[in-house]
């Protein structure tokens, strides 16, 4: 088994595209039928998700027009490229906010991975 980062632009258009050439792998409402951590998604509805996999699994992703295989987390943090599209879905930079019961500044750092198999 291998843990892929995958990223889709379009949700919908994937969703349709499986319902095309997989329909095994999507219900009929539209929820995914693989192992993977819930989706991280941006304003622009682009989305991220970690999915765990065997070569056939990864076999249906390169023939899906609608959804890229970024990698591994290794693959994504050391190409550029890939990091880029990485950090476009999932922001990573610190948060800072004020508690509103003691007005206390709080800054919060989110991880580098938004999802990890146990």
């Amino acid at each position: 088994m291998i843990d892929i980062i995958t990223y889709v632009p379009d949700s919908k258009a994937l969703v349709l595209e499986l319902q095309e050439k997989f329909p095994g792998l999507v219900s009929d409402e539209g929820k995914f039928l693989v192992d993977k951590t819930p989706t991280v998604r941006n304003a622009a509805g682009e989305s991220l998700a970690l999915i765990r996999g065997d070569d056939t699994l990864l076999t249906v992703g390169e023939q899906l027009e609608s959804l890229q295989m970024l990698g591994t987390y290794e693959d994504i943090f050391n190409t550029p490229e890939l990091l880029a599209i990485y950090d476009s879905v999932y922001d990573r930079t610190p948060k800072t906010f004020t508690d509103p019961d003691t007005g206390e500044e709080i800054t919060i750092t989110p991880p580098e991975k938004f999802g990890v198999f146990a």
